[in-house]
């Protein structure tokens, strides 16, 4: 077969079913059912329904499909509830819509924008501050906490390589990942390079995206640094991708990559030697990757023989305490005397085990029953360092024995991934 059909039908089997036609019936039915059962007062209850995850399935045609449900309809909740899907679903793509929306002549419609509009930059930041990332954690840097990894998972699923390669950053090193995890948490990383250990999972139902899987693998790149990666595959597609990795492994002709992805954290694992101590190495969220010339591989076995990366393989996860979520503690600036806690909105005094305590009763329940409660404590730019200090003194009082303080001030925005700096 000459090349240029072999490569049409490489791009056929790895296209989405979004690509194959979009039907429109059942996308009126998924929306109305949507905004049927969709929460304008409390947002979050909105998340892990299965239209989000059909719609995002269908890749660009349904993501104009809800679009249009924004712009066209004429019924404020199945506004409001296309609006929150378009956020949620493509977050990039959303900030345009979210804008339009707090221009709006409706009340109702402005108002709502702007509480999604809070509701988010919220939660993009939860989602970092809770992310642990000190080397000299290695038990935390060992785990993928669940909510924040679940949303850089969603932001990847609504991505594509090439756009988020208009992003690219091909300068940022290793090296400064793992020194500044905090100032580059969310930027996107463009690499080339070959993948040399790869495995698939399927995305459980609480991920939101049914039938999609996850591949995670090693990736050493033309520079011979090694990532991790989660390569997020629409259904159907995971398999072809991982057949086509595990057969260029297996033959020495692996394949070279353009891999773009977002950085999560520097993971932990062992390598498969018992007296090697544990690895760190900067872990990306990517979508499907690219194959920037039909036909171009590259045998590993030498790269990892003159790199010395083949003793990391395979690598072994480390067993350690899971954090699906990590209670996330406010510092309202003060000074020891004055300075006060702040969780869920409500304050209290910062030596208040009390307070600490009742929050972290609360906060279990709402943990998977094999999870204990970890927290962070966030320090704001100018929190002095005494201040700090009382806080974790007060959740260890309290029976915190996983607490941790996160460091804002170190950290970089990145537009559509990260809330706005303050």
């Amino acid at each position: 077969m000459p090349p240029f059909f072999r490569g049409l039908v490489l791009m056929l089997a790895l296209a989405p079913a979004a690509a194959r036609g979009f039907d429109k019936q059942e996308g009126q039915r998924k929306i109305a059912a949507f905004a049927q059962a969709f929460d304008a007062e409390r947002l979050d209850a909105n998340d892990g329904r299965p239209e989000m995850g059909w719609f995002l399935q269908e890749g660009p045609k349904g993501c104009d499909y809800v679009k249009d449900t924004f712009n066209d309809s004429k019924d404020l909740r199945t506004r409001q509830a296309a609006l929150y899907m378009y956020c949620r679903n493509w977050p990039e793509l959303g900030e345009e819509r979210l804008e339009k929306a707090l221009k709006a002549r409706e009340d109702g419609l402005r108002a709502y924008a702007e509480r999604l509009r809070a509701f988010l930059s919220a939660e993009r930041r939860r989602m970092v501050v809770q992310i642990i990332d000190d080397p000299r954690l290695i038990a935390e840097c060992a785990i993928l906490e669940g909510k924040p990894y679940k949303y850089f998972l969603k932001l990847a699923a609504a991505a594509t390589e090439s756009k988020l390669g208009e992003r690219k950053d091909e300068k940022t090193t290793v090296e400064q990942l793992k020194g500044q995890a905090n100032l580059f948490r969310g930027r996107v990383i463009t690499r080339h390079g070959v993948v040399i250990e790869a495995a698939i999972a399927p995305l459980p139902d609480e991920y939101g995206l049914p039938g999609w899987t996850v591949i995670p693998a090693l990736f050493v790149t033309d520079t011979r640094e090694l990532y991790e990666l989660r390569i997020v595959c629409p259904p159907g597609n995971g398999e072809k991708l991982l057949q086509k990795l595990v057969e260029g492994i297996n033959e020495g002709k692996n394949p070279v990559l353009r891999v773009s992805g977002y950085f999560m954290k520097c993971h932990a694992k062992n390598s498969a030697l018992k007296n090697d101590g544990p690895w760190r190495e900067p872990l990306l969220v990517a979508p499907e990757p690219s194959f920037p010339k039909l036909g171009w591989v590259k045998n590993a076995g030498q790269e990892l023989e003159e790199s010395g990366y083949g003793k990391y393989l395979p690598s072994v996860s480390i067993q350690a305490p899971k954090a699906e979520e990590r209670l996330v503690i406010d510092l309202v600036p003060g000074t020891t005397a004055t300075a006060k806690l702040r969780i869920n909105g409500k304050d209290a005094p910062l030596g208040d085990t009390t307070f600490v305590k009742a929050a972290l009763a609360e906060f279990a329940k709402s943990l998977p029953p094999d999870q204990t409660p970890s927290a962070v404590v966030v320090k704001t730019v100018g929190t002095p360092n005494a201040v700090v200090t009382r806080a974790m003194e007060t959740l260890k009082a309290a029976g915190c024995a996983r607490a941790y303080y996160f460091d804002e001030s170190q950290v970089i925005i990145e537009k559509g991934t990260l809330p706005e700096k303050r």
